[in-house]
């Protein structure tokens, strides 16, 4: 993909998002358990290392929230601590189809 292509899809891709979603922010939920928090920032904090940008808590104008959207490889991270794999399955199927889904434990 050349760079304006890639620069427009990431410009739709961020289009999809609420208004609270920030680039490169961390952003923890009252509501998760510390683990949680700390795996989705080291996942978090090590793309960024890599220059990659991610969106924590991504909220999709169509439903679901992701725990890390990668901008840079159109993927999202679900962090599986409290979270069965099951539930987490039936929770990405809210997300856009073309984003690639890895589940991390």
């Amino acid at each position: 993909m050349n760079y304006l292509k890639k620069q427009q899809f990431r410009k739709e891709l961020l289009n999809n998002l609420t208004s609270d979603c920030k680039v490169n922010w961390f952003k923890i939920r009252a509501n998760e358990s510390i683990e949680h928090a700390i795996l989705k920032f080291r996942k978090a904090y090590e793309l960024v290392k890599l220059g990659h940008e991610v969106v924590i808590e991504a909220k999709f104008r169509s439903g679901g929230r992701a725990d890390i959207l990668d901008i840079t490889d159109y993927k999202i991270f679900e962090v599986l601590h409290s979270e069965k794999l099951a539930d987490a399955k039936k929770k990405v199927l809210k997300y856009p189809d073309y984003l690639e889904v890895e589940f991390l434990e």
